[in-house]
């Protein structure tokens, strides 16, 4: 998957960040970490808009029951899950990174795990020249 030197830099910068700090950090930063090592960095204007970048906004449709989701994938400072956002850091988020249109994502809950397909990225940062988010 093409990401955004930008957002691979920051993304770098908090898994140190969280390694180092956090009791659980290598466990909490692995997911995240296998997708950036798959991930060629490039320039912001050449990542393609049908994949989910940081700050992009994202419907999806849960699998089996059809029931709509919209959440923003967002860096671990700008969580607000009554807004709709999730941390990459989170198992959803770490797949969401990358995600193309049409992929299905899991999220693992204590009744077992939901799966959701990407519908449509109705914002994306590259998309829009907005490099700064």
């Amino acid at each position: 998957m093409n990401i955004s030197i930008l957002d691979w830099h920051r993304l770098q910068w908090w898994i140190t960040q969280v390694r180092e700090n956090w009791v659980d950090g290598a466990e909490v930063v692995r997911p995240l970490t296998g997708r950036l090592a798959a991930a060629r960095p490039c320039d912001p204007i050449a990542v393609s808009d049908d994949i989910v970048t940081m700050n992009s906004l994202v419907s999806m449709r849960e699998v089996g029951t059809g029931r709509p989701e919209t959440c923003r994938l967002v860096y671990p400072d700008a969580v607000d899950e009554a807004a709709g956002c999730v941390s990459v850091l989170s198992p959803l988020g770490a797949q969401l990174l990358g995600a193309r249109l049409g992929e299905s994502v899991e999220q693992p809950t204590p009744s077992g795990t939901k799966r959701f397909q990407v519908n449509s990225i109705l914002f994306q940062p590259e998309r829009e020249r907005e490099h700064s988010l």
